[in-house]
């Protein structure tokens, strides 16, 4: 038997099995070919499936897998056998690159405190991105195009987050940024690009400017507001396409309003689609970078454009940011004239043919990148500013209240400040946009609102209170303020808040001495430049304590108090023209007269337009004698004040006696028709919720009946319910009348203020 060589013997077997085996090698491989290529592309809709849920950590274990199966002998076998795997080395360096970026940047927000975290942290997604952009592919393909532009974008980002802006600008450029809008964009991709040109606009603005030119400069802010604004469409259309894709239900407006009752969970039930810090910033850089140059038109188009796309369930907290921001800059830097209408679009159901054909020819339809608009004839449109900011706000006030966080758990507390500061800017807003209209009732409505998260909340229990002041309702006003005091143990204004209003409107004199003195004591250990009119309003207690108390010395022991406060308010604040007003009231009753005139000189000299003062120095003028001088007062008073009753009074009296009596009831009709008209709606029942009037406790009834049983001995009086008839009382005795004490007491009343009921803090921007 003779023995082969084994070398000769393999060669043999291999040329005789050469046709057998090499039919059944291609068959194999044909038919791995084409279940690769099925597993190819459900491995990849897979990976794109979690790369639009940013499920990154799902993609990092698909990626392993695929990693695995490229780098067994199998998988090299089907490398070389299928034209669609010579990609996968792309794809999964790709993926695995973009997951850690993202995972990253989910946890630690691309600014400058996390630079140096960033540099060492994302080398390896740096590692895997520059493979996807470096190594040369086997087949040049339209997913390894899309692979490596991605590649760049997202390079871009990672050197954003690391703080190299100026190589971040030059991978926006290697990757085609501004080309990319003829490429036709997965939704995860149109993230990507919006991302691409919020970041470049970013990079630009912290870069200084190579040139000093003005031109350079315009031209150069162009191009960063160009950006901002095309990642803010791209921004709005990806979350309508998200939604869209996710088949979720659109939260409209008229279901926010439907549903501003609220939700009792502890924090927002609705889940929203975010889009990350990058983009939020660049949605609101846009228009601020308009109101810089001072174009406040383009800035509220801007607002407008974004208010005006079709809402997803990502944009409802930002709108809510926008809307307040648009109010506030209509409320601060339009005016009625400077004001432009929103234009709402037409939609393609309600346009002519003419229009289409025009738009057609000059290429004036909307990009593909463009997000949808609310289109139609039948959307609301407001006439001018005034309805455009109470419409925001309201919309504001609605999703804040729905979305408020009432948990007061500590798991909870960031997420409830955070919500509670958004709210307090909203309604300090809203204050000063009904304030200016006199709507107090709706304001009132409004806080009530608030009242579910605000416990413990002093500025909102304010604020509440300073409404139902404003609106007429002291007895609420009072209960409110009690809270406030109790809330701020060192605040003087609500005790001196409540003081003026028991003494003012509910009669309740001991309880505003009280509240007086105990905001003097609040003021002495923690000042507040209130000290002076706190001591006014103890005066002014005990001064109309002792106009009610009967006996002698009691009375005189109230007055000496009340000179006491006004002469310690006085030496506490020598500029406070009220401490003058009432010394000069106090000289006037003890029948000094020299030293009245003094005091109300100050007092005018302090505060011109201090109505109380001018009647107080008509009425001294004209217990010197000097009737001219005093009518010319009142009259130049009246030309300030045309619908004073107490003035056109006293013009009355002076006129008796230096005109005559018919001019005299001419002015006394006067009166009456404007008493009549001021006060028509109260006397029917009928008040108006926009117009406030002014409690009057001692009206022109009680004024004369008080007048005919204090009547001074010796004189006639002129009302109906006493007869006969008199000589003309001079004006220099009406000084002693005790109807023009009680007039005096009117006018205190109405004189004993603060600068201003409602005065919100300054504003930040939130975000």
């Amino acid at each position: 038997m003779m023995y082969v060589p084994l070398k000769q013997w393999l060669a043999k077997m291999s040329c005789n099995a050469c046709a057998t085996y090499g039919v059944h090698k291609r068959k194999h491989v044909t038919k791995m070919s084409g279940k690769s290529s099925r597993t190819t592309t459900r491995i990849e809709l897979e990976i794109e499936k979690h790369r639009e849920e940013s499920n990154w950590k799902k993609i990092l274990e698909i990626a392993e897998q695929l990693k695995t199966r490229i780098s067994s002998g199998l998988g090299k076998l089907l490398t070389r056998a299928s034209s669609s795997l010579p990609t996968s080395d792309i794809l999964v360096a790709f993926v695995v690159g973009e997951s850690k970026l993202e995972q990253y940047l989910e946890a630690n927000p691309p600014n400058e405190q996390n630079i140096p975290k960033a540099k060492s942290t994302l080398l390896d997604a740096r590692r895997h991105l520059m493979n996807v952009v470096t190594e040369p592919p086997r087949e040049k393909t339209t997913l390894h195009q899309t692979l490596v532009q991605d590649s760049w974008f997202l390079m871009g980002k990672l050197c954003y987050a690391t703080g190299a802006y100026e190589e971040a600008l030059g991978c926006f450029q290697k990757g085609g940024l501004e080309a990319v809008c003829d490429r036709n964009l997965a939704n995860r991709g149109l993230k990507i690009v919006a991302e691409a040109y919020a970041i470049k606009g970013l990079c630009m603005e912290k870069i200084p400017p190579a040139s000093t030119s003005k031109y350079k400069l315009a031209e150069r802010e162009e191009q960063i507001v160009r950006c901002f604004e095309t990642a803010t469409d791209m921004a709005l259309l990806y979350l309508q396409e998200h939604d869209k894709q996710q088949g979720q239900t659109l939260t409209t407006t008229t279901t926010v309003i439907a549903t501003v009752s609220g939700s009792a969970s502890p924090l927002p039930g609705l889940t929203e689609t975010r889009l990350g810090p990058v983009l939020e910033t660049a949605i609101q850089r846009a228009p601020i970078m308009h109101i810089k140059k001072g174009d406040l038109n383009r800035a509220v188009s801007q607002y407008r454009n974004v208010l005006t796309a079709v809402e997803a369930s990502g944009t409802q907290t930002l709108r809510m940011t926008l809307a307040r921001q648009l109010a506030e800059v209509l409320l601060r830097g339009v005016s009625e004239r400077t004001y432009k209408k929103p234009e709402i679009p037409l939609g393609e159901g309600t346009m002519t043919a003419g229009t289409k054909l025009v738009n057609h020819l000059f290429n004036l339809t909307d990009s593909p990148l463009k997000p949808r608009r609310y289109t139609g004839h039948n959307l609301f449109v407001p006439k001018d500013e005034n309805e455009e900011i109470l419409l925001l706000l309201l919309l504001c006030e609605a999703m804040a209240v729905r979305d408020a966080v009432l948990s007061r758990s500590q798991d909870h507390k960031d997420a409830r400040i955070h919500s509670y500061n958004n709210t307090t800017a909203i309604y300090d807003l809203l204050v000063i946009s009904l304030v200016r209209r006199s709507q107090f009732l709706v304001l009132c409505e409004s806080f009530e609102k608030s009242m579910k998260f605000s416990f413990e909340e002093f500025h909102i229990w304010f604020q509440f209170g300073l409404s139902l002041i404003a609106a007429n309702k002291h007895g609420r006003a009072i209960l409110v303020l009690k809270e406030c005091i109790r809330l701020e143990s060192n605040n003087a204004l609500p005790c001196l808040l409540a003081s003026k209003i028991c003494l003012e409107n509910l009669n309740m004199i001991d309880d505003g001495i009280s509240y007086a003195l105990q905001a003097f004591e609040r003021e002495k250990s923690q000042t507040q430049g209130l000290t002076a009119r706190c001591l006014v309003a103890a005066g002014f207690g005990y001064m109309l304590k002792s106009e009610q108390t009967p006996q002698k010395g009691e009375k005189q022991d109230l007055q000496r108090k009340a000179f006491e406060s006004f002469h310690k308010a006085l030496q506490s604040d020598p500029n406070d023209y009220l401490a003058e007003f009432y010394l000069a009231y106090h000289f006037a009753q003890t029948r000094q007269i020299p030293e009245a005139i003094q005091h109300v000189k100050i007092a005018l000299n302090l505060r011109g337009e201090h109505i109380s003062s001018l009647h107080l120095f008509a009425l001294l003028l004209s217990a010197q004698k000097q009737y001219d001088e005093a009518l010319q007062l009142v009259e130049s008073a009246i030309e300030e004040f045309p619908d004073n009753l107490n003035l056109i009074y006293t013009k009355a009296h002076l006129e008796e006696y230096c005109v005559g009596g018919e001019v005299a009831l001419l002015t006394a009709k006067h009166m009456l028709e404007l008493w009549k008209s001021k006060h028509e709606d109260r006397m029917s029942g009928e008040v108006s919720p926009t117009v406030e009037i002014p409690p009057d406790p001692r009206g022109i009834s009680n004024f004369t009946q008080r007048k005919c049983q204090t009547e001074i001995p010796g004189k006639h009086c002129r009302t109906r319910c006493c007869s006969g008839r008199r000589e003309p009382q001079k004006p220099a005795e009406l000084i002693n009348n005790s109807s023009a004490e009680l007039e005096y007491s009117t006018l205190c009343l109405g004189s004993f203020s603060l600068h201003h009921y409602i005065i919100p803090p300054p504003l930040h921007p939130q975000t």
